[in-house]
């Protein structure tokens, strides 16, 4: 990676690093999908999903979705801001 850095073919923009940690026991990701915990939709974006913002994707997202979703794009990145 640092190679394609220190030759300008990709930019502090094109990377993103994720930290945490998702687990499940048996079935529970299956119950939780059954119970609408969840949302699931199709990656529209294919590839350029790296490109999109960070920023607005979750506003951006919500929106899309509208109906009962739109009042979350509001939603502060916070939660204990509001």
């Amino acid at each position: 990676m640092l190679d394609l850095i220190n030759s300008n073919k990709i930019t502090k923009d094109d990377i993103r690093f994720f930290l945490g940690y998702s687990g499940w026991s048996e079935q529970q990701l299956d119950n939780e999908l059954e119970s609408n915990a969840w949302l699931v939709s199709e990656n529209i974006y294919n590839n350029e999903i790296i490109a999109k913002s960070c920023n607005s994707f979750w506003r951006e997202k919500m929106l899309e979705l509208g109906g009962e979703y739109k009042i979350w794009s509001n939603a502060p990145e916070n939660p204990s801001y509001n």
